[in-house]
């Protein structure tokens, strides 16, 4: 901290504004107005159903969406066949898979 030049004399105040008498009172603070009611009423049991399916159908278009976003950028999903991978030298244990595959194959031929 600096010294004080005056060397021990005490320094001198300015003199004290006068106060007006006539000062103006302080600005009037505005408040936020209160928050609004929810209203209800008019809903039946057909459009609360109604009101899910459509949620629910937004929910699935916007998971698509981003879906194909990401495969834009990271390139297509591909499905790992670890079962068989670890599996290499006994066939007999994913038999089941395979035969699970070609049932489905045939399934789905004989539908289109």
């Amino acid at each position: 901290m600096p010294r004080n030049r005056s060397a021990g004399r005490p320094a001198a105040r300015p003199a004290p504004r006068p106060v007006s008498k006539s000062a103006p009172p302080p600005a009037r603070i505005q408040r936020a107005p209160p928050p609004a009611i929810p209203q209800r009423g008019g809903s039946s049991v057909a459009g609360g159903l109604a009101s899910t399916v459509a949620e629910g159908v937004a929910f699935g278009t916007g998971s698509a969406i981003a879906h194909r976003a990401v495969d834009a950028i990271a390139g297509p999903r591909t499905i790992q066949h670890e079962h068989m991978q670890a599996n290499t030298d006994d066939i007999g244990r994913c038999q089941f898979y395979v035969d699970m595959l070609n049932e489905c194959r045939r399934s789905s031929a004989l539908s289109v």
